[in-house]
């Protein structure tokens, strides 16, 4: 599969993971018992961490095929993608947020750190819908 066939396979498996992360934050959680609540929430975690993944791949393809240069860590592809223009300083600083949330988790895992993470996650939502208008536009 060449690297352009690589990349659109990937944007679609981002634009579904989007779609599905969206959809389970529209979940209202009032109506369940606490059990149901932090089941619903340990998914919508686990969404964010596939989109996560899914994003700076998908990225890294973009770059590698738009600019021709090769970046293999999270951080640099969105540093890459806001020192070519693509992303403004803004949603660069929130993608760097994403990725740091999602290490969060992943690294350490406590309570405390799985409740600072889900209340960011509408907020990288937003983040990764912008992304995904720019990274598909072009």
């Amino acid at each position: 599969m060449n690297l352009e066939n690589k990349y659109n396979a990937l944007l679609f498996d981002y634009n579904n993971a989007l779609n599905s992360y969206n959809n389970s934050l529209k979940i209202i959680t009032i109506q369940f018992d606490e059990i149901v609540i932090d089941t619903i929430k340990n998914g919508q975690i686990q969404k964010f961490e596939t989109l996560t993944e899914l994003a700076w791949k998908c990225c890294k393809l973009y770059i590698e095929i738009h600019f021709g240069d090769v970046v293999v860590s999270p951080k640099m592809v969105y540093k890459q993608l806001f020192i070519q223009g693509t992303v403004n300083e803004n949603l660069y600083l929130q993608l760097i947020q994403t990725v740091e949330d999602r290490n969060m988790l992943s690294h350490i895992y406590k309570e405390k750190m799985f409740v600072v993470v889900y209340q960011n996650l509408n907020r990288h939502l937003d983040s990764f819908n912008s992304l995904y208008q720019i990274i598909n536009a072009t």
